[in-house]
């Protein structure tokens, strides 16, 4: 048994090693994955930082405008969105590599050889986990870096919990991004899909534009993907220390429009749903994902083989 489990780690580490090899021979692969959420970040700073701002003074009474403080806000929230929508497009990216194996035929080298399905396809998943991970932590750190030029009001409870809530969300993404990649044989539909969810899922997560400003239809449909809550608790982590400190010297009713106004706290059906409910329901959702990720194809087979069977 202890043969067999180091057997299985040696080879999973072996399989885990090439593919992480594999994404850094693509050298356009990894400065895309890495530069891709930092323009977006850059556009922000450059571009919508000023609106946003603007649109926070307009919001705020006379007398009570801390220039430092909103900039921590939008900065936060800009921050955040970044993030978030990095966890799943990142993990899309890295996630190519087993559908790159499929098109070349190098997966099927794989299946005939002695190595078992299971451990190649658990090789592949934290293959993408680890890529996924060590670029979000980069463009995380370089978010924090920036929060710290500009404006800082987080605790030391709150930096950990950001890597904490970053190493669940490329988790959840890793697993979900596997998954849906699953079907796919070529690289080139891979590139077509990539190009559609990176457009689009910025802004049903509400990470591009508060959701409240896009109508109850899309807030109520932006509750059933997993990256808005993993958005949820990157905002409050970014923003709740700053919506504090406002607290001290703004209305209450101010403080929660700015909080409502930048779904703060997602807003799941009507109901504000806390940071602390939205990373319970996101690992909810992560194991739900993994028992798919584990039981799907065993699933398909039985069906299949039923269907079969039926015919003749």
């Amino acid at each position: 048994m202890r043969g067999r489990l180091s057997y299985g780690a040696k080879v999973t580490a072996q399989l885990v090693t090439r593919n992480f090899k594999i994404f850094l021979k693509d050298k356009m692969l990894v400065f895309m994955s890495l530069l891709a959420p930092l323009i977006v970040l850059l556009l922000y700073v450059l571009f919508l930082g000023d609106t946003q701002k603007e649109s926070i003074i307009s919001m705020l009474p006379e007398g009570s405008i801390d220039i430092k403080a909103i900039n921590a806000f939008v900065n936060g929230w800009m921050i955040a969105g970044v993030m978030s929508v990095s966890c799943i497009t990142v993990a899309l990216s890295s996630a190519t590599i087993v559908v790159a194996d499929k098109e070349k035929g190098i997966i099927n080298d794989y299946v005939a050889s002695p190595v078992p399905k299971a451990l190649i396809k658990t090789a592949y998943l934290i293959s993408t986990f680890a890529i996924t991970t060590v670029i979000c932590l980069i463009v995380e750190m370089i978010g924090l870096i920036y929060l710290a030029a500009t404006g800082w009001y987080l605790t030391v409870l709150d930096v950990f919990a950001v890597l904490g809530i970053t190493v669940l969300s490329t988790l959840s993404a890793s697993i979900l991004m596997n998954l849906i990649l699953a079907p796919f044989k070529s690289t080139n539909a891979v590139g077509a899909f990539t190009g559609i969810i990176s457009a689009a899922i910025g802004f049903f997560m509400g990470a591009y534009i508060p959701l409240p400003m896009l109508g109850k239809g899309v807030e109520y449909a932006a509750c059933f993907i997993p990256g808005t809550y993993s958005a949820g608790v990157f905002r409050d982590l970014f923003m709740g220390g700053v919506l504090e400190y406002a607290g001290d010297y703004l209305p209450e009713a101010a403080v929660s429009e700015l909080a409502g106004g930048y779904s703060v706290k997602v807003n799941c059906f009507g109901n504000a749903i806390s940071a602390q409910t939205s990373a319970a329901i996101l690992a909810g959702i992560t194991v739900a994902i993994l028992l798919v990720w584990l039981f799907a194809p065993m699933l398909i087979r039985v069906v299949k083989g039923k269907l079969k069977a039926k015919k003749q």
